[in-house]
């Protein structure tokens, strides 16, 4: 068997963890997925790459920003569609929408970013 490591393959590490945060393994190269165990080979390349390197986190800022909008998004568009029977009531029988209703829908509709 050879135990000489290459290291050469790898060129970013991100950390991976659970729910709770906990430390489970590394993606390396933003593809391979390296369990957290020592008797995984790559996890033996990964820990010697790491002697010098160190691990990114496994989410941007940026990323968890984006993952934050993107829920807002999608609550507030869940309401918009929801309620769009009372616009389509009013435009075809004159029923007016209550005006809580229009004002939610107003400040969902500012909610939403692209």
């Amino acid at each position: 068997m050879n135990d000489k490591l290459n290291i050469d393959y790898i060129t970013v590490v991100k950390e991976q963890n659970d729910q709770d945060g906990n430390l489970i393994g590394y993606l390396v190269n933003d593809s391979m997925s390296v369990s957290n165990s020592s008797e995984n080979r790559h996890m033996r390349d990964v820990s010697e790459w790491l002697k010098t390197n160190t691990a990114l986190p496994q989410y941007t800022v940026e990323e968890i920003a984006k993952a934050e909008q993107d829920t807002i998004n999608s609550e507030a568009r869940q309401y918009l569609a929801s309620t769009d029977w009372y616009i389509t009531r009013q435009f075809e029988s004159g029923v007016e929408v209550p005006k809580d209703i229009l004002e939610k829908r107003k400040e969902s509709r500012l909610k939403v970013f692209d």
